[in-house]
């Protein structure tokens, strides 16, 4: 059994980290027998959905679950719906502002995730870190992967679960203009153990 999880490169006009990448990358090879395959994808709309279908030919994974930053988040974020709209506030590394663009041209309106998310978010409160679900994963590229891979994987039939999880800033970036004013932050190795115990959460249903 596999399972994908990823983490964005940093959005580079803005910051020099990305916090979810920084604690996807800490996390162990193997959890309960399951391979964890960690990768870094581009924020760049296009560029990251290839990469993701690459991961996903390559691995054949059980679950993918991807990972990004929130400036506005004081815990982690379980993220229930993905929709078929891009409306980015800032551009994405190679300058791309998509406006009021859908993701998927002929796809659907949403997806919901099919990570067990109230399960996820209920297991990392009880591990002591903050956790809650939630029903907007934005219309930047925490969106956009969201839905792409659940358009994906419904589209040719994978059996693969998939969903988003947001994650706070890490401390760096709270202290670094405008951008950071005011943001909540986590510490990194405390982001690093939600995902261990959303991980550990996902591979106990799959193996049910």
């Amino acid at each position: 059994m596999k399972i994908l999880i990823t983490g964005f490169e940093p959005i580079r006009q803005f910051y020099d980290v990305n916090p979810s990448w920084e604690a996807v990358k800490e996390l162990p090879d193997e959890i309960n027998g399951v391979e964890i395959i960690k990768e870094e994808i581009p924020i760049v709309y296009d560029k990251a959905e290839r990469v993701l279908e690459e991961l996903i030919e390559k691995h054949h994974p059980e679950a993918v679950i991807n990972v990004g930053q929130s400036g506005q988040d004081r815990g982690i974020m379980v993220e229930k719906i993905g929709v078929n709209w891009d409306d980015f506030n800032v551009p994405d590394n190679a300058g791309n502002m998509r406006i009021d663009e859908k993701v998927v041209e002929d796809g659907p309106v949403a997806y919901f995730t099919t990570l067990p998310c109230r399960k996820i978010a209920e297991a990392i409160v009880s591990a002591g870190i903050p956790a809650e679900l939630s029903e907007t994963a934005g219309t930047h590229l925490c969106n956009h992967v969201t839905y792409f891979t659940r358009h994906l994987v419904e589209t040719r039939n994978l059996p693969i679960i998939s969903g988003f999880i947001h994650v706070p800033l890490l401390m760096c970036q709270c202290l670094k203009g405008e951008r950071g004013d005011g943001r909540y932050f986590m510490e990194q190795s405390v982001v690093t153990r939600a995902l261990h115990v959303a991980l550990e959460t996902i591979i106990g249903e799959l193996k049910k």
